[in-house]
């Protein structure tokens, strides 16, 4: 079986990350193996590779971190955003707010929206 390479712009992708989070991910010097880059409102942002999981910042994912990235995915040029709705109690999305909401309301692509049966 041939191996092959991905090769989809990460530089354009550490672009739209906070600053903080785009340092980490280069420091952990692996962008060969990254599957994906997990940034949830009020938790610890992760970067995930073939064989390991690395945390990219001990302070909680923040609403200013999630505006960033919504902010800038217009210069992404990203055709499709797809995000995990985690389905918040009525009192969490009160205090967090819906980050599923703001990416629709504000983001320059289409959302796709992901809940439930479909994220097992």
């Amino acid at each position: 079986m041939t191996q092959r390479r991905i090769t989809d712009d990460l530089q354009a992708l550490l672009d739209v990350l906070p600053p903080k989070i785009s340092t980490a991910v280069v420091k952990a010097d692996d962008s060969d193996n990254l599957l994906e880059i997990v940034l949830d409102l009020g938790r610890i942002p992760v970067a995930r590779f073939v064989h390991s999981e690395v945390i990219l910042s001990e302070n909680e994912i923040t609403r200013a971190d999630i505006d960033t990235v919504v902010d800038k995915i217009g210069e992404f040029d990203a055709d499709l955003v797809a995000l995990a709705a985690r389905g918040k109690s009525e009192l969490e999305a009160a205090w967090l707010g819906s980050v599923s909401l703001h990416a629709v309301q504000s983001a320059s692509c289409d959302v796709l929206l992901l809940r439930g049966a479909a994220l097992s």
